[in-house]
């Protein structure tokens, strides 16, 4: 729809960007977007690429972009950089000492922590995820101590060991209902709306304001929440992105503290992603054994070399490596995907970075020969599938 197009371009403002208003769906386009080799600057130009999955202003959708052009704002209209910005602005007054905002301070830092996951039911290390080219969504590398500065900021109206260090009217801003994410699921206690401010969830449970935000990134998965009515906040940070603790805790925490009757919502959780795991390798294991039943000749192997393209992504490649199929993605050259035929319209992808899983592509033919392929990459990296058309 054109009109809406011309709508958001003419009247997007940073406050949509922020409370992800902007049409986009959950994490749609950071498949690319996801430690890749292009720059800032044609990260968000890419953007005009991507089809809103809804109207502007109409629905709530995670967009990891917006945050990133916001970066981009900060740098055109101060006299730094956004990681600069933070670092004088934040960090210092706030006595972080540990606390940085790019990929060479982790790399380079002996005590950090590394990132883990689960595949093929085994905790296995994964590299860390450089995504200085997106900083401002995702990279902000911390600890307990210096968070716990950050928050009892957040707390004393923007006051650090009594000095004003953000404006309590800013405070107030960031903490300001803008967008409905989505109706409570009703398992939470006494939980009648989940809304987003600038940078933060927000939803009452036990009649009080409840601040938070869940972080996420190769190997780690966090959640920061502020209570101010209790005076309360507490960071939660862990090293695998393949465990449901960290918003266990979360709840445990604030249920303690709401003085609610105790049951193990560990377990709860535990269970839940047990039973969604063993599915998952039911899954992985069911299609293997198709693949590993179904022979490709020479001719059906061939048939899928080339390039394709997409117009999100940009350029992919299937090449044949001694009767094996390999796919080589432009803008992620440390990536591929090894390639067996499931049947002749499916294959079967095993990346060999599991944050990217092992996944099903639909083939599609035309006149007998290879039309497209739809990849997909785990939810965790996005939702949605990309369809390449093979162009030779």
């Amino acid at each position: 729809d054109n009109r809406i197009d011309e709508l958001a371009s003419k009247e997007v403002t940073l406050r949509d960007m922020l409370s992800h208003r902007i049409g986009f769906s959950t994490f749609q386009s950071d498949f690319l977007n996801w430690d890749c080799n292009l720059t800032t600057k044609e990260l968000i130009d890419n953007m005009r690429n991507v089809k809103p999955q809804y109207g502007f202003r109409a629905r709530y959708g995670y967009c990891n972009m917006g945050f990133v052009t916001a970066g981009e704002v900060v740098r055109l209209v101060t006299d730094t950089t956004w990681e600069n910005y933070l670092k004088y602005h934040f960090f210092l007054p706030l006595n972080m000492q540990r606390t940085t905002a790019n990929y060479a301070a982790i790399v380079g830092d002996n005590n950090s922590a590394k990132p883990y996951t689960v595949f093929k039911n085994k905790l296995q290390r994964v590299d860390f995820a450089n995504i200085d080219n997106i900083g401002p969504c995702a990279s902000i590398n911390s600890c307990v101590k210096d968070m716990s500065n950050w928050i009892l900021m957040q707390l004393d109206s923007g006051r650090f060991e009594g000095k004003q260090v953000i404006p309590y009217s800013v405070i107030r801003q960031t903490q300001t209902s803008n967008m409905i994410v989505r109706e409570p699921s009703g398992r939470m206690p006494s939980n009648h709306f989940i809304t987003y401010g600038l940078g933060w969830q927000l939803e009452d449970m036990y009649g009080v304001k409840v601040i938070s935000h869940n972080g996420g990134a190769n190997g780690f998965v966090t959640n920061t929440t502020i209570i101010p009515e209790w005076k309360m906040g507490f960071v939660i940070l862990t090293n695998t992105d393949a465990n449901a603790l960290y918003v266990a805790l979360r709840q445990q925490l604030i249920d303690a503290a709401g003085n609610a009757p105790y049951k193990n919502i560990s377990e709860i959780y535990f269970n839940n992603n047990e039973k969604a795991n063993a599915e998952d390798l039911n899954r992985i294991d069911a299609l293997n054994a198709q693949a590993s039943k179904t022979k490709a000749t020479v001719a059906e192997v061939e048939a899928f070399t080339g390039k394709y393209k997409n117009e999100v992504y940009g350029d992919m490649e299937i090449k044949n490596d001694k009767n094996s199929l390999v796919m080589l993605l432009s803008h992620h050259p440390r990536l591929k995907g090894n390639l067996k035929l499931l049947s002749p319209t499916e294959l079967l992808c095993t990346y060999n970075d599991p944050t990217y899983g092992i996944h099903s592509f639909q083939v599609k033919k035309e006149n007998g020969k290879i039309a497209s392929i739809t990849v997909k990459v785990n939810d965790f990296v996005d939702y949605l599938p990309y369809e390449f058309i093979k162009v030779n």
